[in-house]
């Protein structure tokens, strides 16, 4: 398939600016967030990967969800229960929990969060979330950038 830029363009605006006046809502997770969200956080054993989503649901620069769905084969460590009395105090929000990940995780992620990986794993990474946007090796140089930065 090829690429021809033709004269002709057809403009795409958001219809919600146009609809509510241009007026602007505040973002449901703040400044630092997109308002749609669905993050995949991603690491091997003891990355730091439950803090990581502790944080972001205790900072009040966080996220704002109204589910949480966490898959891990742990369920039953200490951060693990912490979590759960956490979001299960909180009657705003809905809690679910997983012990695999098989059948329930989405495709479609707007927020990858990534510890560091092996090859494999990255290149799966790449293969489900990435790929349209970047080629592999810009996508390892940009991860290897990002966790050189700690």
């Amino acid at each position: 398939m090829r690429y021809i830029k033709q004269p002709a363009r057809i403009r795409v605006s958001n219809l919600c600016d146009r609809i509510e006046g241009g007026e602007r809502r505040a973002s449901r997770h703040g400044s630092l967030l997109p308002n749609t969200l669905r993050a995949l956080v991603c690491g091997p054993s003891g990355c730091g990967k439950t803090n990581v989503v502790i944080d972001l649901l205790e900072s009040p620069h966080g996220v704002r969800f109204e589910n949480v769905y966490v898959y891990s084969k742990s369920l039953q460590q200490p951060k693990y229960r912490y979590l759960e009395r956490l979001l299960r105090s909180m009657e705003e929000i809905g809690y679910h929990a997983f012990p695999d990940n098989g059948d329930v995780l989405r495709d479609n992620a707007n927020l990858l969060i990534l510890f560091q990986q092996d090859g494999t794993n990255l290149r799966h990474v790449y293969n489900d979330h990435v790929n349209t946007d970047m080629t592999f090796e810009e996508f390892v140089a940009l991860c290897r950038d990002c966790w050189r930065q700690r």
